[in-house]
């Protein structure tokens, strides 16, 4: 009799083995008893389609599956009936290929077979990638589960790109791979298109995982994106293999990234417990003097003449070029003409020796990234919150604590309840600040009413729709542009007479920040070069604490209103007072029950929910202007549906 079946066995005999050796189920897992009614569940049917075999992981009922181990190789005995059925489908295989699509179910995004086992076994043993099947598809309930919320983020991607081949660990994923292919997931895919992403696809995987991707724990398609925000989906079918697992290597610590959550430094003294990204350590391996400074370069989008934002990021440039006795150098580059690109910039700051790169806007990311990435030996840190890239080092501010703090002085000193807040678009960040004057408005008067608009929302006019509101009592912009200046930032009160009073306004001291960050640098440059895991992503995210975070009162608040001030902010920079801590509520639902600790870090930045006492919602980003498009592409809250 031919051998190969006696091979096949061997092979399935060797997978039971190891499945018992490790205490694990050593047969084909079955459908029907992982999920419990499988038939009451809703059905959808599929059609016939091509499916990894990696993904068909059992059968749908729990007839045969003790036929084959887990790998669907054999287990029974050779010259069984089984086995002469078994031969002579190899041999069809072998001779006319396999032409009758098996059929299986799909639940979850893994398949188990209903007609077909042997099918299966054969294609797994001859090493092929796909097969052809008739597909129906079983609905889970909708839940808020992220494995199931995850699930039906890949449905709406196969509406548009009817591809099983990619698998993503996190949500927004697939929109983003959607994005940078240049397609959206409203509209269906050209035929073209997806055979060509499914060819790259096919052959990066089995690049990665013959580099040693499986090591990783990730899914090759969070691989290939962290790939595609470097170099073109085209490219994997354009360059050599060679090229590609040389890029891999150097973005080999991206892909660790995926399985890290952010490592929040909050306060300049950690920085001690977390090494330095290996860039950083071998430019602070220098010495540096006046006559040989490190020198650092500022990434500015535009002139910061007409950039709040901006203009307190050139502040903090002086201030580091005055602090360091030439020690650190600085210097600013703008865009010289429209055509003028973020990587030029780069490209034209390392020519100039730059060794530390700070690009100041988060819509900068996917470009420091790639240059992180192209200079390895510069260090890159870029002005945003809760992006994972380990190559590029992040940095934002806790405002959220000054915004809890001005929340209770408008409280203080509304006049019918009502308060106006202004924010610019929801990114990460932005809802805490709201949520937080919201919740410290509240602890004031608990009839205390915000009423939300957004400033970067298209046909939005919040300083003509509170007017018309009777909304007098306003927490505006936070900053003032050089080039358009006004009273109407801050905490402040519209008197009737079109006079402004202002109340008190939030201060970021970006001078404080940077200063501290490149002292932090030289001071742990050398002495903590272990304790960084590998792959860590690194945010700072100071506040009061750090004195880069305060508030400034007018002089004119009565004695009390300042007294309470001092009081809450000494609480919050001594870690006595928390603004998200104890019991905290949605309109639609409790964040938190009475006596609850405080929220973690990243629930805070990561917020996507707004408090009781808010008058407003968070919009989609379609409803916002270009600018904050961008910039919500990046980092961009999505408000719970």
């Amino acid at each position: 009799m031919p051998e190969e079946y006696k091979i096949a066995k061997k092979l399935g005999d060797r997978a039971y083995r190891t499945a018992v050796a490790r205490g694990e189920y050593p047969y084909l897992p079955a459908l029907d008893e992982l999920v419990e009614d499988t038939e009451a569940l809703k059905k959808v049917p599929v059609g016939i389609t091509e499916i990894p075999l990696s993904m068909i992981v059992g059968t749908k009922s729990t007839g045969r599956r003790n036929a084959f181990a887990s790998n669907f190789m054999p287990l029974l005995e050779n010259y069984s009936e089984f086995s002469l059925k078994w031969e002579r489908l190899y041999e069809s295989q072998l001779e006319e290929g396999i032409r009758e699509p098996i059929r299986v179910v799909e639940y979850m995004k893994r398949f188990y077979v209903v007609e077909g086992n042997k099918r299966v076994s054969i294609m797994n043993y001859v090493g092929m990638h796909s097969a052809r099947a008739e597909v129906t598809r079983l609905m889970p309930e909708k839940s808020e589960d992220p494995e199931v919320e995850l699930y039906y983020e890949f449905l709406e991607f196969y509406k548009a790109a009817p591809i099983y081949d990619i698998t993503f660990s996190k949500r927004g994923y697939y929109q983003e791979f959607a994005e940078l292919l240049g397609q959206d997931l409203k509209h269906p895919w050209e035929e073209d298109l997806l055979r060509k992403v499914r060819s790259a696809l096919i052959y990066f995987e089995k690049i990665f995982y013959n580099k040693g991707g499986r090591a990783l724990g990730i899914p090759s398609g969070d691989a290939l994106l962290a790939y595609m925000r470097i170099y073109p989906l085209q490219s994997v079918k354009e360059e050599s293999t060679a090229t590609i697992e040389k890029r891999l290597t150097r973005l080999w610590k991206e892909f660790l990234s995926e399985t890290f959550e952010v490592e929040l430094v909050e306060r300049p003294e950690d920085e001690g417990r977390s090494s330095l990204p290996a860039p950083i350590r071998g430019i602070f391996q220098k010495h540096f003097s006046a006559a040989h400074p490190l020198k650092t370069a500022f990434m500015y989008e535009r002139s910061p003449e007409h950039s709040s934002w901006l203009y307190g990021h050139r502040l903090g440039q002086n201030a580091v070029e005055e602090a360091f006795d030439g020690v650190v150098k600085t210097a600013a580059y703008e865009p010289e003409n429209e055509n003028d690109t973020l990587r030029s910039m780069i490209d034209r700051a390392v020519g100039d020796g730059a060794q530390i790169i700070f690009t100041l806007t988060s819509r900068q990311m996917d470009e420091t990234l790639r240059s992180a990435i192209h200079y390895p030996e510069v260090a890159f840190l870029n002005c945003s919150v809760n992006v994972m890239h380990n190559a590029v080092r992040t940095y934002y501010a806790r405002m959220y604590e000054a915004k809890f703090i001005l929340g209770a002085l408008a409280a203080m000193t509304a006049q019918d309840h009502r308060i106006g807040y202004v924010a610019d678009m929801p990114v990460y960040g932005t809802v805490a600040n709201i949520n937080a004057f919201a919740i410290g408005a509240s602890l004031v008067d608990p009839e205390a009413e915000i009423h939300l608009k957004w400033h970067m929302k298209e046909g939005t006019d919040w300083d003509r729709e509170f007017a018309e509101e009777g909304i007098r009592l306003i927490s505006a912009r936070d900053f003032i542009r050089p080039d358009h200046a006004g009273r109407k930032y801050g905490l402040y009160r519209a008197n009737t007479d079109g006079s402004i009073d202002n109340l008190a306004f939030p201060v970021l001291d970006w001078g404080k920040y940077y200063c501290e960050m490149i002292r932090s640098m030289l001071e742990n440059g050398l002495s903590a070069p272990n304790a960084q895991k590998s792959g860590q992503t690194i945010n700072y995210w100071w506040g009061m604490s750090a004195g880069t975070v305060d508030l400034i009162p007018s002089e004119h608040l009565p004695y009390a209103a300042k007294k309470m001030l001092n009081l809450m902010r000494r609480g919050i920079i001594d870690g006595h007072l928390f603004p998200f801590e104890g019991e905290l509520r949605a309109k639609d639902r409790i964040i938190a029950p009475p006596g609850a600790g405080p929220l973690s870090a990243q629930a805070i930045i990561t917020m996507d929910w707004l408090n009781e006492n808010i008058e407003g919602s968070i919009p989609d980003p379609s409803m916002m202007n270009e600018d904050a498009k961008s910039t919500m592409n990046v980092i961009g809250v999505k408000a719970r549906k």
